[in-house]
């Protein structure tokens, strides 16, 4: 494989260009490689590739990062805000209002007297807060959490892979360069 990469790039004398394509487990893929392999041994050959830039064979030059599942190597993921409780998606937010006159800050809810009006009324001092940036600043959200009614400021991220049905904080996706691989004098030979 690694041989025929190397032919493959000094016959031509041009680059492996990775191209978007959403049908690829990682977003990309190299139409050389491509033709080459199927791509559920796709990480095996970028293995190939990685150790082959590393004896020097093969010079990356970055075109971009992806992000994969630790647990099936797939791109394919959707990023969700989560409690940080429960670990629940089923969550609602709410401007923080700061008044400025009496310093209170609560949820936006707590400064209307009822669902009807539009009317807002600080519960701390009773005074009709009316205009943001004189009367009020909105300085963040709050979450709520629909499932424990837990409140908080900073939610937890968390991946669902769709190839693999993993659900984990985002902290453990493992970040992958595509390179561009052009051919140094080392492969040549």
């Amino acid at each position: 494989f690694l041989y025929k990469t190397l032919q493959y790039i000094y016959t031509r004398d041009e680059k492996l260009q990775p191209i978007p394509h959403r049908h690829s487990k990682i977003n990309y893929h190299i139409p050389f490689l491509s033709r080459q392999i199927k791509d559920r041994d796709a990480q095996q050959a970028l293995r190939i590739l990685d150790l082959a830039q590393r004896q020097g064979y093969l010079s990356p030059e970055p075109v971009d990062k992806v992000h994969l599942c630790s647990n099936c190597s797939s791109a394919h993921h959707t990023i969700r805000e989560a409690c940080t409780s429960c670990g629940s998606i089923d969550l609602s937010t709410e401007d923080l209002i700061h008044h400025f006159q009496c310093a209170y800050v609560g949820p936006e809810s707590d400064f209307y007297e009822n669902k009807y009006t539009d009317q807002m009324t600080c519960p701390k001092c009773s005074k009709h807060v009316r205009h943001i940036g004189i009367d009020y600043d909105k300085p963040s959200q709050i979450y709520t959490c629909n499932t424990c009614n837990h409140h908080f400021q900073e939610a937890r991220f968390t991946y669902h892979s769709i190839d693999c049905g993993e659900v984990k904080e985002v902290q453990h996706l493992h970040e992958r360069a595509i390179n561009q691989l052009t051919l140094p004098s080392k492969g040549a030979q």
